[in-house]
């Protein structure tokens, strides 16, 4: 017996206290074998104090990773007649696992790229056990809205009555609330009943160009800006110009030897690719048979079609102008949109005419996203990138069936300074299942 146990064990148990302790290693579990020396305890219907021993009972004690305690408690009778236990220092008050065990559970989980299964087996215990704990110690409230917030959707579960879920972010990147339903009414209802004070508090929002979003935020939230990630202009800009590629590349279908069919097909990239990152060094190329740089490659490309260099070129404008935040006044910025606006409604191709009229429904918003903000231009950014987590941890543990108890697991592993509550909570997570009725037993 040395002081070399004390951590290992991780209680306050003082080493006087221990009679005999032993540690066994199996495979890649090791065991400990407790006793502790004879202190007596109080008989919990009389409250006499008493030593005599009836029995010793071994407790298994899951504490840590790989690591049992095989606690050898005994078992005293009073002389009222009732048995009581010694006072176990191992044990967690609410569990069959010890305070170690359950400090080792809510840290690993705190860990997005972990889940419940890994847990449990590293502790050699039930996935159930695991979940249990998480939900008696990690419930989370809304925390309160910013001067600056985010919404996006993601997809959830094809198998909930809502496929996908809405999150909020605050600008440094905290989850503030998790819903499981991104449609008009639940929105509606949601932010009804945020008082209106904390409601007046924010000032921007950012998102995409979702119209259910718009007309929430609108009504909900009087005198805030929306801004327009400009990431999504973007993105729908260059699906337009990808739809008129795939168009051109259709009339090459029967010549797949073609310069044109290899440009369209396999050289598409250069079409979207910043003309600042364009390269102009020459490198074989194996289909020309030439050195050719990408510079020559994407002249060569827009030599196809007129329509798809037009629209080429209509997709550099609006990223120029994209590119302006914090060179032109708001003054500025809107008549070059408005002439850019013009221009797609000229060129007629029917995807750039579509884009200008959705730029036209969100002009407002698009420019709002030009505001500066402490310097700097608001965007869905860290929402997007919180996103790819959200959709880790769900893949991790192969989909999640109880939205809160997902709810309470993103914002927990997501938010950095995000702690498990002190004592464990009676509030129920775990779904009720109706009971089972009677039946008739069939013989086979």
């Amino acid at each position: 017996m040395n002081d070399d146990f004390k951590p290992i064990l991780g209680c306050d148990l003082r080493m006087k206290d221990i009679d005999d302790i032993k540690d066994v290693k199996k495979g890649n579990i090791t065991y400990y074998y407790v006793k502790l020396k004879n202190n007596g305890g109080r008989c919990k219907e009389c409250g006499e104090y008493g030593h005599k021993v009836k029995e010793y009972f071994t407790k298994t004690i899951p504490h840590s990773k790989n690591v049992i305690i095989k606690y050898k408690a005994r078992r005293f009778i009073c002389k009222c007649g009732k048995t009581f236990y010694e006072e176990d220092p191992f044990k967690s008050k609410d569990y069959k696992l010890s305070d170690n065990a359950i400090e080792y559970i809510l840290a690993e989980i705190k860990r997005y790229n972990h889940n419940f299964s890994e847990i449990a087996q590293s502790l050699n215990i039930s996935v159930t056990k695991i979940i249990e704990v998480f939900d008696s110690y990690v419930q989370i409230e809304r925390k309160k809205l910013r001067e600056v917030i985010s919404i996006d959707e993601f997809y959830f579960s094809k198998y909930s009555k809502s496929k996908f879920a809405f999150m909020i972010l605050g600008l440094n990147g905290e989850v503030l609330d998790v819903l499981d339903s991104r449609k008009k009414n639940a929105l509606l209802d949601y932010f009804k009943y945020i008082p209106q004070e904390e409601r007046k508090r924010v000032k921007y929002v950012t998102m995409d160009m979702n119209s259910v979003y718009k007309s929430v935020i609108y009504r909900r939230f009087k005198g805030t800006t929306i801004c327009i990630d400009s990431f999504h202009v973007v993105q729908l800009l260059n699906t337009y110009l990808d739809t008129i590629r795939k168009r051109v590349m259709k009339n090459y279908d029967s010549n797949k030897g073609s310069d044109e069919y290899y440009l369209l097909k396999h050289k598409n990239y250069l079409l979207f690719k910043d003309l600042n990152d364009i390269k102009t060094e020459r490198i074989d190329n194996r289909h020309y048979n030439i050195l050719m740089s990408e510079s020559e490659l994407l002249d060569e490309l827009l030599k196809i079609d007129d329509t798809l260099t037009r629209a080429y070129y209509l997709k550099e404008d609006y990223l120029s102008f994209n590119n302006l935040f914090g060179l032109k006044t708001r003054a500025e910025l809107e008549s070059i949109f408005d002439n850019y606006i013009n221009d797609c409604l000229l060129s007629s191709i029917e995807q750039f005419i579509e884009f200008a009229n959705t730029l036209s429904r969100w002009k407002e918003e698009i420019l709002n996203s030009f505001i500066p903000y402490n310097g700097q231009r608001l965007s869905n950014g860290k929402i997007e990138n919180k996103n790819k987590y959200v959709k880790k941890i769900k893949d991790i543990a192969n989909g999640y069936a109880n939205f809160k108890r997902f709810r309470n697991r993103i914002m927990y592993s997501e938010n950095l300074y995000e702690k498990p509550l002190d004592e464990k909570s009676n509030k129920r997570i775990k779904r009720y299942m109706p009971k089972r009725g009677s039946y008739k037993k069939v013989k086979s």
